[in-house]
């Protein structure tokens, strides 16, 4: 049986990075809905330059299935916040994965040549793929967020190896972008803080699955998972 996104993306990084589980969440490990039923699990972990690591297994509905990874840095290093969402439903993937900058990239061209264009190639031959079906968000706001390398899709299931590829090569850059990065200074530290911030409450706020979601668990728990999340 092939392994979730989640567990793969935990154990590339568990063979360089050591991680500790963030009991803040423990309550999260089993997601109850409304029902009563369980409808899985959030995992959250910290690490070295890592403010939180969160791997979320999420059953909606039957035969809907989401996964959710969120590698969020601390906030005094140049490391982008991987963010991948993987939904199977039926016999159809959905996905979109980035490395959400952690700072303004155009006066960083240097940054991005290093780090960044590492997934050239790769990007454009998934965008030129025929099982995939690349696109932009519908949303400004996450356009305005997003990295020059942020892809999202439909494909059909049996293209799933591919998916995790492609997936797992942002990862790869996210790990070779977290080994060459050295605390900055406190203004800069502030600066991308500031811009953090920004882009959790637009998470928070403009989700547009959102209202499924408290369907679902309710608003309260919605609220917790989102904090976990995010």
């Amino acid at each position: 049986m092939q392994r979730k996104i989640t567990e793969q993306v935990y154990e590339k990084l568990t063979q360089t990075i050591t991680l500790e589980q963030d009991t803040d969440f423990a309550d999260l490990a089993e997601l109850k809905a409304l029902d009563n039923t369980t409808k899985g699990s959030i995992r959250v972990y910290r690490g070295d330059k890592i403010e939180k690591f969160t791997l979320g297994e999420i059953s909606m509905a039957p035969g809907m299935d989401y996964c959710s990874v969120t590698l969020k840095p601390r906030p005094e290093y140049e490391i982008p916040r991987l963010g991948i969402n993987y939904m199977v439903a039926g016999d159809t993937i959905q996905f979109d994965v980035d490395l959400y900058p952690p700072m303004d990239l155009v006066p960083r061209q240097e940054y991005v040549d290093t780090y960044y264009d590492l997934l050239k190639e790769t990007y454009l031959a998934a965008k030129q793929a025929p099982h995939f079906a690349w696109r932009v968000s519908d949303h400004s706001w996450m356009r305005l967020n997003t990295s020059p390398y942020f892809f999202m899709s439909a494909c059909e299931a049996g293209c799933r190896d591919a998916v995790d590829a492609l997936i797992n090569a942002y990862v790869d850059v996210w790990l070779k972008t977290h080994a060459g990065q050295e605390r900055v200074g406190e203004v800069a530290a502030r600066a991308m803080q500031e811009r953090r911030a920004w882009l959790d409450r637009w998470l928070r706020e403009r989700e547009p699955e959102r209202h499924m979601v408290e369907k679902v668990f309710g608003v309260e728990m919605t609220h917790r998972m989102s904090k976990a999340m995010i």
